[in-house]
């Protein structure tokens, strides 16, 4: 992305009248450009430019945050005008204060942090919001990235020129071609198996792994709040589901043993996960402004999606060992 610095911080001072010294870009993200800006007085911010539509997302969360007193919810700051949408050259501009603390993982939750999340998670989704709060957000429709993956591994099998990168692309799609249209197709089956029945939708992040959560010295408070929307819980309870199947795990029972996941759901989940990523990787791929190294870290991503090349893995079979409506969900 070609975006002078200059333009960045005039946009900064107009929509948020803060006048950043200047910008360092962190490799941080994914489909978004993320920089720590620095001003007068040596205070740190967040400065991301994205696709998506934020000024949706600072509204919502800093309803959670400051009518709900649901602390954890850290969003983008409001811009002087709430109507307005910051724009730099076609991308959304949004501003986060800088957190000082470290990121989590999975290798690294400990029994306190499960249960801390799993409490944040169930009052967020306990959560009530005024209609016209409400009405800011996505529902979920049971059908993200469906066409997207379908056209897209289509577009990389069918590939010819003389792009390097496009040329093993197809290579890596023809090899595991009937793996990735079992997955397409069991993701559109499940989409129409959601799609016939009601659920409870609720306030979800959409996106809480915990390389979304920051553990800061007092407290964690979740990050990356762009996905936001109205969609069962499992939308959320799918990146903890080993925990939420287990009712002696600290998460299940700080998230409350009155709640059992939607099985199908779960595998809806996992299923659009996979869709997510063959749309995003093979996007990036065919993608000729990003450089030769961001492209070239998307086709190793792409490939890691089917595990090692003596066996089956990764995300791709973890959907494939989902169970399905009226069938035995089976793995490769």
């Amino acid at each position: 992305m070609n975006i002078a610095e200059s333009s960045i911080l005039s946009a900064v001072q107009e929509y948020f009248s803060l006048h950043l010294q200047f910008l360092e870009f962190l490799p941080v993200g994914e489909g978004a450009w993320v920089y720590k800006g620095h001003d007068e007085s040596q205070s740190l911010w967040i400065v991301k430019l994205s696709r998506l539509n934020t000024p949706t997302v600072a509204r919502v969360t800093s309803y959670l945050h400051d009518e709900l007193g649901l602390s954890f919810v850290i969003g983008p700051v409001l811009p002087l005008d709430q109507r307005a949408i910051p724009r730099v050259h076609g991308y959304n501009l949004s501003l986060y204060p800088f957190l000082e603390g470290k990121t989590l993982s999975y290798d690294s939750l400990n029994e306190e942090h499960q249960a801390e999340i799993a409490q944040y998670l169930r009052s967020m989704h306990d959560a009530k919001l005024p209609q016209p709060i409400r009405a800011l957000l996505p529902r979920e429709a049971f059908d993200k990235f469906q066409a997207s993956a379908r056209s897209l591994v289509r577009k990389a099998r069918e590939y010819i020129g003389n792009d390097a990168l496009l040329e093993r692309l197809r290579d890596i799609v023809m090899s595991q071609w009937d793996v990735i249209d079992q997955t397409i197709e069991n993701g559109y089956r499940l989409s129409q198996y959601c799609k016939q029945h009601a659920y409870e939708l609720v306030i979800c992040h959409a996106d809480i792994h915990p390389f979304n959560i920051i553990q800061t010295a007092t407290t964690l408070i979740m990050i990356d709040w762009d996905g936001i929307m109205l969609a069962p819980r499992e939308r959320d309870l799918m990146f903890y589901r080993q925990e939420m199947n287990a009712e002696d795990s600290d998460f299940h029972r700080a998230y409350g043993l009155d709640y059992h996941v939607d099985a199908y759901l779960m595998s809806y989940y996992n299923y659009e996960w996979v869709l997510q990523e063959y749309t995003d990787y093979i996007g990036r791929l065919f993608d000729m402004q990003l450089g030769e190294e961001a492209r070239a870290h998307a086709l190793d991503e792409f490939h890691a999606l089917f595990g090692s090349q003596q066996e089956l893995g990764g995300v791709v079979k973890e959907a494939l060992c989902s169970p399905l409506p009226d069938a035995v969900g089976y793995c490769f």
